[in-house]
């Protein structure tokens, strides 16, 4: 037995599982005839596909680009990685602030990486009330008290990986969010009154993500 000798609901099953491994799969089976084409073109199938090896570089995804049309058609399917991937690329490439919180609205508090984006964004938007609102959602995640350090290994891990995703879009460093910007601010997190200033350091509450924050507004 052949695959197109399967139901279409077994054939949809297998196809999913294959675009959940790599979108890299679909392509011969989209390419295949009508059948392979409408599934593996579908809703059911295009919301949950990996397509993080296509997002890795994001110029692959830019407009006019080779993934472009795929791309688009995740995305209007509410594909989490494409709505991630497409608010960096407004908000670097486009200075679509508004756009790219829109997008990554729809995935706060669900997803991390789009729920720290999503506060760092509201900054450039000169939302610093509801950059801290995201950020105590954000604490309360990682079960941080308010009087505790908000520091964390695991948060600078997810800040910086947020830089580099901003860099490999190849933003026009041109502090175009200056004027606006504010500093997040909530119960636990303002700017910082350290009289050492530790910086790059981290030692005290806030210094860390005032310090990201900053190289943030820089680049954009």
């Amino acid at each position: 037995m052949s695959l197109s000798d399967l139901p279409d609901d077994i054939f949809q099953i297998i196809v999913k599982k294959l675009g959940d491994e790599d979108f890299n799969h679909l392509g011969p089976i989209i390419r295949s005839n009508k059948r392979g084409r409408d599934i593996g073109l579908s809703r059911e199938i295009l919301k949950s596909a990996n397509l993080m090896g296509m997002c890795l570089h994001p110029p692959n995804i830019f407009p006019g680009q080779l993934f472009r049309n795929f791309f688009v058609r995740c995305l209007e399917f509410e594909n989490a990685t494409a709505m991630y991937y497409e608010a960096i690329r407004l908000i670097v490439r486009e200075e679509n602030v508004m756009g790219s919180l829109f997008l990554l609205n729809q995935l706060v508090p669900t997803y991390d990486y789009a729920t720290i984006a999503y506060a760092f964004f509201q900054m450039c938007a000169g939302r610093g009330d509801l950059a801290g609102t995201t950020f105590d959602t954000i604490f309360e995640q990682n079960s941080v008290s308010r009087w505790g350090s908000i520091y964390s290994f695991e948060l600078e891990v997810k800040c910086e990986a947020l830089i580099d995703t901003i860099m490999d879009f190849q933003p026009h460093f041109g502090m175009t969010f200056a004027p606006d910007w504010k500093f997040a601010s909530s119960d636990c997190l303002s700017i910082s009154e350290c009289p050492d200033w530790h910086g790059v350091e981290y030692f005290c509450e806030g210094c860390y993500i005032y310090y990201v924050a900053l190289r943030i507004l820089e680049v954009l």
